[in-house]
């Protein structure tokens, strides 16, 4: 791992990288593009130039969204990983939350705020719960825990593990 200690990956572990630069200027999109390339109201990116991320297992997939920008993906389970220049540019912006330790990386700045979802700071401000509160007696919260397949929150030597399969 980098000394930055900056490491992510994709839902499934098949994808993981670690950056050797702290962002300077993560951010919060509200476009459109980025609504539906992340399946929610906004997307969050932290970008370095491409020589301080790098790729430490699999491969991430590339999708060309527009003439300037191209999304990276896993194959394997769709998570959202990066935004990266498709101009040649050295850029790539990795999703904030695919980071193991997104709490890492807050937001300075926002951009196409016209874009916002007109609800988006209401449903932000909604009283939160904590997992498992709240649901009915037929939620299988506990069933969900002891047979998630999610790779873990940081590094390992292989993945999946053949005791939880």
């Amino acid at each position: 791992m980098s000394e930055v200690g900056l490491t992510g990956g994709c839902q499934c572990g098949a994808v993981r990288y670690e950056l050797d630069k702290v962002p300077e200027r993560p951010c919060i999109c509200y476009c459109r593009m980025c609504q539906k390339a992340s399946g929610n109201i906004f997307g969050t990116f932290a970008g370095v130039e491409t020589s301080h991320f790098k790729v430490t297992r699999g491969e991430i997939a590339w999708w060309q969204s527009s003439h300037t920008g191209r999304r990276g993906f896993c194959r394997d389970c769709g998570t959202p990983l990066a935004w990266g220049s498709a101009e040649g540019e050295d850029w790539i912006a990795p999703t904030i939350g695919s980071f193991d330790e997104p709490e890492r990386i807050k937001p300075v700045f926002a951009y196409d705020i016209e874009a916002k979802v007109p609800w988006t700071d209401e449903a932000i401000a909604l009283k939160p719960i904590k997992l498992g509160e709240g649901r009915t007696s037929s939620w299988p919260i506990a069933k969900v825990q002891q047979t998630t397949r999610q790779h873990p929150d940081h590094d390992t030597a292989e993945w999946p593990p053949t005791s939880n399969l």
